[in-house]
């Protein structure tokens, strides 16, 4: 039931535990109750014999174990370090040198391996035990060499036959004829030497020779080392003699100088550069002397200078003499002066060179600008304090002069105009935009980047950085001693969430059905994408014809076209044209798209998106843009009748089958009332006849419509009556038909008119109505006086034309009343006239009548008048030339009443002159108020600004603003003070405003 087993007990044993390599052992089983055994020799080798026989192949100590398996059971034995395998010793060497002359010292090296003792015979009678022994041979011969190696109970002997080959050297040694003398020196050598197979010879002057006894020629000076080199028995020895042959020569002057010209007093080094000498003597030139080496003398005179150098050696004194060696100049002075040094920018300068000993001149202007002109004229563009600095060069030397804030240049005197423009408008957040101020005569500046009110920046350009999308405001807030102006561009900047930027253009945005027409679709990407894709949804029946794919492959089923990759920046043109079915309905039809990309969220395509079906296909009116009496190709006379031709195309379609798709109803409307209509037409030509139109502007509107659709057009009618050459206009000016009141104050203002043109002189017309009724004024600049003229007015003519009233019938020209002509005249030409003779001038029954005419202000570019004048017909501008007499321009106005002086705002401030330009009867231009007349009050006084590029409007008290450079009278002083308070005071309280 119970079985109780033995475990086996294992033993061993082996016939040889120790010995070299390679050891064979058989071992031997002596276990007990062992079923099997395995054993592990130490080596990596195992068996499972019972009696097995092992070769150890490499020396070491190696533990052997036994296990033995029995009854279920393994028990181990293990011997450590059981079987020792040694190697015998392996003599070797080596010699750091084994041939040589005596006495040859050799350092033997021992190489042995598994030796613990070593013995050397080197074969001369000597021994050693050392391990690495030095041992000399002093005798010539061939020596064999052994070392024994003992180890491990075993010696073993090299030997090396003629191990050892010593020799006898060569004895070098020489003589000469002679040793001393001057150059060239010619030396007969002689070879003494003993044992010696060949010679070579260094003779110390860069020669040499193999001769026996060769002969030298030495050509230089010096002391030369000889050297004589003996080879014989495989080895050479030299003999050398220092300077042993001396070579000599009569000394050789010479010097230099760190400097040979430059500025009194200046202060040279001497540098002795001579040969052979044993003493020196200098003569600098300037009656002093040095026997230094290398003396230092300062020379306090101008002057050239010759420098002597007198060298003594062997017996011998040589001089050397350079002639006008040093060469002492003067300083250059820089000076300079100028013509103005203060003044309005822009501000010209005349800069003199006043400098002395001045070769060449820089200038530096202070405004990044120069110049090497001796005498320049330089233009300061803006304003602010200017350092000029000139460098005058002269005898090598450059000495500047810089005279600080020399150049005062200040601002115009006039209100600022704020003006700027931005780096970029549009772009991905984070957007940084780049702001340029290009204002006109601004000091300060004030940002407001975001809109919201809020000063975000004090300074002309700065750079700010939008981190939230969305579209921005900027203002731009600028001022001077004479005022301020705001600057506001809603919408400036647009911030966009999403890094691709599409905008689509129409080329046209009114179609008739059946009309093709182009898309142009631009898309930028502000980052690398993949994927882009742009897909456009169109009206239902439309046709889309691709242009230019711009690289992307294009679904013409889905009209989508895709980039496989896009990269930053980088900017894709799209181009494809539409066109509405034949049958397409009237109105307004939308094209919509979106962009997308790989990991981006779809957007809209900004840009034109409408587009309107008219049933119009297309209008020719004709004989409508500018009426002229007297044009060859016109058949009409203006006072009777105008004649219009219109023509109609009806739902892209002809119409003469007449069926209710293609009826139509059409009304021509010529405000301010209805002058003909007319239903049921087709394609004709259409006339009208009115015979109470007179000249002036008028507003036509056409209007067609069908069963799904009315469509307005409206274009202006210019009509003029004149009797004047077509060839004499250069422009007409045509002002709108307007309805006035009788007793009304009226203004006319050229500068609103959107038809206006820049060679106009004409502001505006002021009268009073002397009856109700249509009116309209028109100009017509002449090239030259009107036609029924026949000469010039006196003076120099800066201007000629014809100012018509269209209806005279509304103007009293026999009356009392006072009728006002505002006009200008630009800066270049008032320099050429005489100051306070500019006058308008009218032809009236045959003459010319000089109009009582004053000035009201001035400008940058303008100076600006106001004349009165009893009706219209021909004009003409004049002023005195300066090289005739004067004839003063009156300074107050006329008698007139219910007029507005037509002044561009920014003149009322230049130089803070203003003058009374009109009586107690002229309304206010800045109240609109009349002291005794408010029916006039009511529409007639007002301040009309004529700046078109945002120039700063400083409205004034009075009409008038003097800018006259000769001053005022002295009768008119105490009311010009005055004046002169009322404008500080309202200017104070508008820059105030204006900030807040």
């Amino acid at each position: 039931y119970v079985t109780v087993t033995i475990p086996p007990i294992p033993s061993f044993s082996a016939n040889v535990t120790e010995g070299t390599f390679p050891l064979t052992v058989q071992f031997t089983d002596e276990s007990q109750y062992a079923e099997s055994v395995e054993w592990n020799f130490g080596d990596g080798s195992s068996s499972t014999d019972l009696n097995p026989v092992h070769t150890y192949s490499e020396a070491g100590l190696y533990t052997v174990s036994l296990t033995a398996t029995g009854n279920n059971t393994s028990v181990s034995k293990t011997f450590d370090d059981y079987v020792t395998v040694t190697i015998p010793p392996i003599p070797s060497f080596s010699a750091n040198v084994t041939e040589g002359t005596f006495p040859l010292t050799v350092q033997f090296t021992d190489e042995s391996q598994y030796s613990e003792s070593v013995e050397w015979n080197f074969g001369d009678g000597s021994s050693s035990t050392g391990l690495n022994p030095v041992h000399t041979y002093s005798e010539a011969g061939l020596y064999t060499v052994s070392l024994t190696a003992t180890g491990n109970g075993t010696s073993v002997t090299k030997t090396v036959e003629d191990c050892i080959n010593v020799t006898t050297p060569p004895v070098p040694d020489f003589s000469t004829n002679i040793t001393d003398g001057t150059f060239p020196l010619t030396v007969q050598f002689t070879d003494e030497s003993q044992y010696a197979e060949s010679v070579e010879w260094d003779f110390g002057d860069g020669s040499s020779s193999t001769g026996l006894n060769p002969v030298h020629t030495y050509s230089e000076v010096g002391l030369y080392t000889v050297s004589l080199t003996a080879t014989g028995n495989g080895t050479s020895v030299t003999k050398t003699i220092d300077s042993y042959i001396n070579v000599t020569i009569p000394p050789v002057p010479a010097f230099s100088a760190n400097i040979t010209e430059g500025l009194f007093p200046l202060t040279v080094k001497f540098t002795d550069e001579s040969q052979y000498a044993e003493t020196l003597e200098w003569n600098f030139g300037d009656g002093n002397s040095s026997n230094e080496l290398n003396p230092i003398h300062t020379y306090s005179a101008a002057g050239l200078y010759s420098v002597s150098l007198t060298a003594t050696g062997n017996g011998t004194s040589v001089t050397k003499t350079v002639e006008n060696y040093v060469n002492v100049t003067l300083l250059p002075i820089p000076d300079f002066g100028a013509n103005v040094t203060t003044g309005p920018y822009p501000l010209t300068v005349q800069f003199m060179d006043n400098s002395s000993y001045a070769e060449s001149v820089e200038w530096d202007f202070g405004d990044g600008s120069g110049s090497n002109e001796r005498n320049p004229v330089h233009t300061y563009e803006e304003r602010g304090l200017y350092n000029v600095t000139l460098d005058a060069s002269g005898n090598g030397t450059t000495v500047n002069k810089t005279v600080e804030d020399f150049i005062n240049v200040t601002i115009q005197p006039f209100p600022p105009a704020a003006n700027f423009s931005a780096s970029l408008i549009r772009g991905p957040a984070p957007l940084t935009v780049s702001f340029t101020d290009e204002s006109y005569n601004a000091v300060s500046w004030e940002w407001d980047f975001e809109g919201d009110g809020q000063v975000d920046y004090i300074g002309k350009n700065p750079v700010h950085t939008y981190e939230t999308p969305g579209s921005y405001d900027v203002t731009l807030y600028v001022s001077n001693a004479y005022g301020n102006d705001t600057k506001v561009v809603e919408d400036c900047i647009n911030v966009l969430a999403h890094p691709v930027i599409s905008e689509r253009n129409l080329s046209k945005t009114s179609v008739y059905p059946g009309e093709e027409f182009t898309v142009n679709l631009s898309v930028e990407t502000a980052w690398d994408l993949r994927d882009l894709t742009v897909v456009e949804d169109i009206p239902a029946g439309w046709a889309l014809i691709p242009i230019d794919n711009a690289g992307a492959e294009f679904d013409s089923s889905s009209n989508k076209w895709v980039w496989e990759n896009c990269s930053t920046g980088e900017s894709r043109q799209l181009i494809y044209t539409l066109k509405a079915p034949f049958d397409s309905d009237f109105g307004i039809f939308e094209i919509k798209g979106n962009v997308s990309a790989e990991d981006l969220v779809s957007i809209s395509v900004e840009g034109e998106n409408e587009v309107t079906v008219t049933p119009i296909a297309d209008y020719n009116p004709k004989a409508l843009k500018l009426l002229h009496v007297g044009d060859p190709d016109q058949e009409f006379n203006i006072s009777t009748h105008m004649l219009c031709n219109f023509t109609w195309y009806v739902n892209g379609k002809e119409s003469s089958e007449g069926n209710a798709e293609n009826n139509a109803y059409a009304s021509l409307v010529l405000s301010p009332e209805a002058l003909w209509k007319n239903g049921d037409f087709k394609n004709n030509y259409t006339s009208v006849e009115n015979s109470s139109l007179f000249a002036g502007k008028y507003a036509v509107t056409t209007r067609v419509s069908n069963d799904s659709a009315a469509i307005n057009h409206t274009w202006n009618f210019i009509i003029t009556d004149s009797a004047e050459s077509k060839e004499n206009i250069n422009n007409t000016v045509v002002l709108p038909v307007r309805e006035v009141q009788r007793n009304e104050s009226v203004t006319f203002d050229f500068t609103e008119d959107p038809d206006n043109t820049g060679d106009n002189s004409i502001l505006g017309v002021s009268f009073n109505a002397s009856s109700a009724g249509n009116v309209s004024i028109f100009v017509e600049v002449l090239k030259d006086r009107a036609s029924e003229v026949s000469e010039n007015p006196e003076g120099d003519v800066y201007q000629h034309m014809n100012i018509h009233l269209s209806n005279h019938t509304v103007m009293n020209e026999t009356g009392s009343d006072s009728k006002f002509i505002d006009f200008r005249v630009s800066r270049s030409w008032m320099e050429k006239v005489v100051p306070g003779t500019v006058r308008l001038n009218r032809y009236h029954d045959g003459e010319w009548q000089l109009l009582n005419t004053w000035e009201t202000g001035s400008d940058a570019k303008y100076y600006y008048f106001r004349a009165e004048t009893p009706g219209f017909s021909p004009f003409s501008i004049t002023g005195e030339n300066i090289s005739t007499p004067p004839v003063s321009t009156p300074q107050r106005g006329g008698h007139g009443t219910g007029s507005a002086t037509i002044v561009p705002a920014s003149s009322a401030a230049e130089d803070g002159n203003v003058n009374d330009a009109g009586n107690e009867d002229t309304d206010s231009a800045l109240s609109g108020e009349s002291d005794d007349s408010g029916e006039n009050s009511a529409s007639g006084s007002r301040e009309l600004d004529v700046d078109k590029e945002g120039q700063n409007t400083t409205e004034l008290d009075q009409e008038g603003v003097s800018g006259q450079e000769t001053g005022h009278k002295i009768s008119f002083s105490i009311s010009i003070l005055f004046l002169l308070l009322i404008i500080g005071a309202y200017l104070v309280y508008r820059q105030t405003k204006e900030k807040k």
